[in-house]
């Protein structure tokens, strides 16, 4: 009785063990999977640009180093991941959920007269996040306007 116990018992945790064991491996060969998925580097933003340019980057920045910086300034020291140059307000410079903050600088009538010339500038700020500066011709010079900061997998 005593032995029919045991091998109940040992017959039940052996079960469970096993199952275990494939649940294990199913969630690791699955994670895995995610992992590799993860190494594509997806550029989110979408719009057609007038002036690209491919990545030049070589290391993170931040918003501190570049804030009070030319346009040329910024680019000399810290070559740019991305780089766009469009009028704001048409196709190319379409004011999505991405570059909302503009309409904080520029007027609706402004922007309808096709006369706004922005830069924008985009970097790695580290492994997972990008900084945006847009920049605007100011006194002959191209000036950082507004910033944001956002994750590298989001989607605008």
């Amino acid at each position: 009785m005593v032995g029919n116990i045991i091998t109940k018992f040992y017959n039940n945790m052996m079960k469970k063990l096993y199952l275990l064991i494939i649940f294990f491996f199913l969630f690791y060969s699955s994670k895995s999977a995610i992992a590799e998925q993860k190494t594509i580097d997806v550029n989110p933003i979408k719009e057609t640009s007038v002036v690209p340019e491919k990545n030049t980057q070589s290391q993170y920045i931040s918003y501190e180093m570049v804030k009070n910086l030319s346009l040329d300034d910024a680019l000399e020291k810290f070559p740019s991941y991305k780089k766009e140059t469009y009028i704001l307000g048409t196709t190319q410079g379409l004011i999505t959920e991405f570059r909302i903050g503009l309409l904080n600088i520029f007027k609706q009538d402004e922007i309808k007269q096709g006369k706004i010339k922005i830069t924008e500038i985009t970097w790695q700020i580290n492994a997972v996040e990008n900084l945006t500066v847009w920049y605007h011709l100011q006194k002959e010079q191209w000036l950082p306007i507004d910033h944001y900061i956002w994750h590298k997998d989001s989607l605008f």
